[in-house]
């Protein structure tokens, strides 16, 4: 909404900068606006928006093998799904964060938002790096013939 309605309407009505700093503000919007979200869904609960993949989000979140049968079997299409959004956000995000770092240094002569979008980019790095690790943990857990019995678990 702050790109596609709040940028247009802003630059319309109230010229008081230029369209490059216009599309900055808003990319700056984005990047907190996301933040938001994200910690608005940890307040209100995973399990209660989406029971059924509570279980496989916990497993790749622990690193652990969930004890419910049905959870381990839907477990390696899920890890496998998760492998390949988490390298294509982390590309997309990459790829957006250079472009507005470039038009911040180049067409607005700003290092404040390059700074700051450039922060967004290893920030976005490192969780990429810590979630790959873990999903890479999780695979090798599954791929072993007897997976090691999670604390807790009765078998």
């Amino acid at each position: 909404m702050t790109v596609f309605i709040a940028l247009p309407v802003r630059w319309l009505f109230d010229r008081q900068e230029s369209l490059v700093e216009a599309v900055l503000r808003a990319a700056l919007n984005t990047v907190w606006i996301g933040h938001s979200i994200y910690l608005g869904q940890r307040v209100v609960g995973e399990a209660r928006q989406d029971p059924e993949g509570h279980a496989l989000r916990r497993a790749v979140r622990t690193g652990t093998v969930p004890e419910d049968a049905a959870a381990r079997a839907a477990l390696p299409r899920y890890v496998a799904g998760q492998r390949r959004a988490t390298w294509a956000a982390l590309l997309a995000i990459l790829g957006i964060c250079l472009g507005l770092v470039l038009l911040a240094l180049l067409a607005a002569d700003n290092e404040g938002f390059a700074v700051i979008f450039g922060v967004v980019a290893a920030a976005s790095v490192a969780v990429a790096a810590r979630t790959l690790t873990r999903i890479r943990r999780l695979a090798s857990l599954l791929a072993a013939p007897n997976p090691p019995e999670t604390p807790g678990s009765r078998g």
